[in-house]
């Protein structure tokens, strides 16, 4: 019999559908805060960093504390996390744009 050395994701473990689901779960609920509550978001986003320091969805976490950020008018920490947030993936530049625009309507 073969032995076959695991891979690194095996090592890592699985990833657990139920977690996803919880992890999901908060920053949605952190969403819907943003909007009318926004520090009730940034409440949630707290939690979800301890409940999940290492989760799947850090980055829709992130977008959702920058759209919290922007509409408490909170301009230094909503550009230092956007900045962050394009250097680490410049793809979500037109994402990033557009929740400040969203934030900010003409």
């Amino acid at each position: 019999m073969e032995v076959v050395a695991p891979t690194p994701r095996l090592l890592m473990g699985p990833v657990v559908p139920e977690a996803i689901a919880a992890e999901s779960a908060l920053i949605d609920r952190a969403r819907s805060e943003a909007k009318a509550r926004p520090q009730a978001a940034l409440e949630s986003l707290i939690e979800h960093r301890k409940r999940f320091p290492e989760g799947q969805l850090r980055v829709q976490a992130e977008l959702v504390r920058l759209e919290a950020f922007l509409r408490l008018g909170q301009s230094t920490e909503s550009e230092n996390l956007a900045r962050k947030l394009i250097a680490h993936d410049p793809t979500l530049r037109p994402q990033i744009e557009q929740l400040t625009s969203d934030a900010h309507p003409k």
